[in-house]
């Protein structure tokens, strides 16, 4: 016979049923990372680095929203310098220093945030 563990109790106190697991949930990140690709191609990985930068403290849609705008911006750099300067200057500045080592080519800093950006990288 099986044991109780603390969350079979807790949810008898509560009287509630397990939930089925979600599976969709483990493809995430392959989901993920070939939308990146689809939509940012040679860009793709610039996209991750970003995105992980700019995750931290905000909510999925407006992390998307940034990192999309930065990456533009920054491809069209020489042409309309004023946006991209304009968007660094609203990064937050938790997330700055890895947006700008992102721009560098450089390993991004902290544990969930580059850890974000390798799980996307990863094969499958």
């Amino acid at each position: 016979m099986r044991r109780k563990t603390t969350s079979d109790k807790i949810r008898l106190r509560c009287r509630v049923k397990p939930q089925p697991a979600d599976n969709k949930a483990l493809q995430w990140y392959t989901d993920a990372k070939n939308l990146i690709q689809e939509l940012y191609a040679e860009n793709w990985q610039l996209f991750v680095d970003i995105l992980a930068s700019t995750s931290p403290r905000q909510s999925v849609k407006r992390n998307w929203r940034q990192s999309a705008a930065l990456v533009a911006a920054y491809v069209d750099r020489k042409l309309n310098p004023d946006r991209f300067a304009d968007l660094l200057a609203k990064c937050m500045p938790a997330h700055l220093d890895n947006v700008v080592r992102s721009l560098q080519g450089k390993p991004l800093s902290g544990p969930k945030v580059s850890r974000f950006a390798q799980n996307l990288k990863r094969k499958p």
